[in-house]
């Protein structure tokens, strides 16, 4: 039984499942019956389904299906096998390694930086404008100002509330 790659190198976000296939493919032309999948050595953050067809055909192929996601960081890099088997003692297996990220939050500002001038008792607004673009919420943000500028000061009230996270672009062509 030959498989159609020899592992999987992948980076898992946590309570996102990811879905992949992988062909196995019989290299005589008698027919393996009892096709059966096991994953060997996952860890507990990792839950792994695969889903294998019961015979693979004499000189055939096959799809095997496996869904893995990951209920948090801890650990954050993992390596397991899922192991194919047969009835008739044929074994192969995939190696999967895989790191475990978490969304997080990405802020922008806009302008990058900022710059001006201070005409000494008159005010000067400054403005600028943040995004989320990352794939969780911010949480409250805080302006931080220089400790050594007591003139400068915030006009948004602070902290300021959590900024969404960025919602995906969806390209009108399919």
């Amino acid at each position: 039984m030959g498989l159609g790659a020899p592992g999987l190198s992948t980076v898992l976000t946590v309570g996102f499942p990811q879905t992949n296939t992988l062909t196995l493919s019989n290299l005589t032309s008698v027919a393996l019956n009892g096709l059966a999948a096991s994953v060997l050595a996952a860890p507990a953050n990792i839950s792994v389904e695969v889903s294998v067809p019961g015979t693979l055909p004499g000189n055939g192929s096959v799809q095997a299906t496996y869904i893995m996601q990951a209920d948090s960081t801890t650990p954050n890099q993992a390596q397991f096998t899922i192991q194919f088997s047969t009835a008739e003692g044929v074994t192969n297996n995939f190696t999967v390694n895989a790191s475990v990220v978490r969304l997080e939050p990405q802020l922008a500002a806009a302008p990058a930086s900022l710059g001006g001038t201070m005409v000494g008792g008159k005010q000067t607004f400054v403005s600028f404008s943040m995004a989320n673009l990352g794939g969780a919420p911010s949480g409250s943000i805080q302006v931080l100002l220089p400790a050594n500028a007591p003139w400068l000061s915030a006009v948004t009230p602070q902290p300021m509330a959590s900024l969404a996270r960025a919602r995906p672009i969806l390209s009108p062509w399919r």
